[in-house]
């Protein structure tokens, strides 16, 4: 399969296109053919040096999350996965490939109706912008401000200050 690999820490320039053994589903994992990644900003930090921070050297295939459809299930995990529109949920390594093996308690089915791309941006975005809301336990008729607002994160948290019921503020 196809894969991007960060050889070396830098700009984008160290992203390579390569190919690497395709990934088999071991016990508790899902085989998912990605049709679109989730990137977000922290990949850009972690290829341009901070890759030890985490727990990361080079070689690696950078990506933490992505849509497409599973097209096999390891020991333990249920058939009925195989064909179905999921993304592979953060935590999930190594998605910037054309496929990748996922711990199925990663997996999320996508609902009928909403695109993989869509569904990959909310990987990340959706678990934290859901658990803020919740914390925060935004009511009808509050005033919200949004720092932010024009980002990934900040555009998912208006749209859910505003489901609420919440007067929003964006900054």
């Amino acid at each position: 399969m196809r894969a991007i690999q960060v050889r070396e820490f830098g700009g984008p320039e160290v992203l390579v296109d390569t190919g690497l053994p395709d990934p088999a589903a071991g016990p508790g994992e899902a085989v998912v053919a990605v049709s679109v990644i989730d990137t977000i900003y922290v990949e850009t930090q972690i290829r341009g040096g901070w890759g030890p921070q985490f727990g990361i050297e080079p070689p690696y295939v950078p990506g933490g999350a992505a849509a497409g459809i599973v097209t096999a299930v390891g020991e333990g995990v249920d058939p009925a996965w195989t064909g179905r529109r999921v993304v592979a949920g953060p935590g999930t390594a190594g998605t910037y490939a054309e496929q990748v093996a996922a711990p199925v308690d990663r997996l999320v089915p996508v609902p009928d109706g909403l695109g993989l791309p869509e569904a990959a941006a909310l990987a990340h975005d959706g678990v934290t912008g859901t658990g803020i809301v919740e914390a925060v336990g935004i009511r009808p008729g509050e005033r919200v401000l949004i720092l932010g607002a024009s980002g990934g994160m900040g555009t998912l948290l208006v749209q859910m200050a505003h489901a609420a019921g919440a007067h929003v503020v964006g900054a």
